[in-house]
């Protein structure tokens, strides 16, 4: 079975469920069971009997699913890890469920209020083809045969289009090129930092995609250090939690900072990838002893104005 990860909303439920069965007080071997027999996706039901035979020959959870990375995050091991330590497991499972119901809440914020004008970029761009290249042409023939001067406006626009007309299939060849080396370029390392930087430079949309990214970043920090695991490890999970290369790379350098010495508010001011007032934030919380309180204070802060821009946004729409 080809293996792929589990939607978020899908390792949601399976998390909810997982936890419902733990607080029930199953045994963990029954938990497995069921879980396993609930699951629809043939790979991720592997990798859970797998899970389960791991156990049962003496591996801690975490230790089990950190063999299959590809279903279970880095971030879900280590939450799972810190809970097994601290023998709190249950809380540990509802911090993570509330953290995938606020990340899957603001990605389809953005998700939505990112469709809708694509949506509408892409059907006018469709009219305005059907109209150039099906509707002008039928008046084209018309001028023509009542031999009218036409105005230079019109003129022009039916000599590109006419142009267009005799070069389209060439066109269409080049743009075609053009796109299967852009999805080749996208899976490089480069590709996609660029293409990711690009996402956050972007006018109108580049300061939400930011701000999604920011909201991920400490919420996932905050989760992590609510589990009682140190900052740097905290930071290493962060960093290869993030979707977004630009941030992902900033954070390993983050990282570097941090393990020579500096504290993390000097380290992020260092790499210039976050808001001013998110690194005052940052900074004030470090100085208080209320890290991990602060930055969900800061996703919540992001989280808010995300909102008012995207209403903003769709207003204008």
């Amino acid at each position: 079975t080809r293996q792929r990860p589990l939607a978020l909303r899908d390792f949601l439920v399976f998390n909810q469920e997982f936890l419902a069965l733990v607080k029930a007080g199953l045994p963990m071997l029954r938990c497995f069971d069921l879980l396993n027999n609930r699951t629809g996706q043939g790979g991720f039901q592997q990798a859970l009997q797998a899970v389960r035979e791991s156990i049962r020959g003496g591996s801690a959870i975490s230790e089990a699913m950190a063999m299959h990375p590809i279903y279970f995050p880095e971030l879900y091991q280590a939450s799972l890890r810190a809970g097994e330590q601290a023998g709190n497991l249950p809380e540990v499972l509802k911090r993570y469920i509330d953290y995938l119901k606020m990340i899957i809440g603001v990605r389809e914020k953005v998700v939505k209020a990112t469709i809708y004008p694509l949506f509408l970029l892409g059907f006018g761009l469709l009219v305005t083809f059907g109209l150039l290249f099906f509707v002008l042409p039928s008046f084209a023939e018309v001028y023509q045969e009542s031999r009218v001067e036409l105005p230079w406006a019109t003129q022009l626009l039916l000599d590109v289009t006419n142009s267009a007309s005799q070069w389209i299939l060439g066109i269409a060849i080049v743009l075609g090129l053009t796109g299967a080396w852009v999805y080749w370029w996208r899976t490089t390392p480069q590709g996609q930092w660029r293409i990711h930087w690009l996402f956050l430079n972007a006018p109108v949309l580049g300061p939400l995609f930011q701000k999604n990214q920011v909201i991920r970043l400490t919420r996932t920090l905050s989760t992590i250090l609510g589990g009682g695991i140190t900052l740097l490890s905290a930071l290493q999970v962060t960093a290869q939690s993030m979707p977004n290369k630009v941030f992902a790379r900033a954070l390993n350098s983050v990282i570097n900072h941090v393990r020579e010495g500096s504290s993390l508010s000097a380290a992020l001011k260092k790499e210039k990838f976050l808001p001013s007032l998110t690194l005052e934030m940052i900074e004030v919380g470090e100085t208080t002893g209320s890290l991990e309180t602060m930055l969900f204070e800061v996703a919540e802060f992001h989280e808010g104005e995300l909102d008012f821009q995207l209403s903003r946004m769709m207003t204008w729409i």
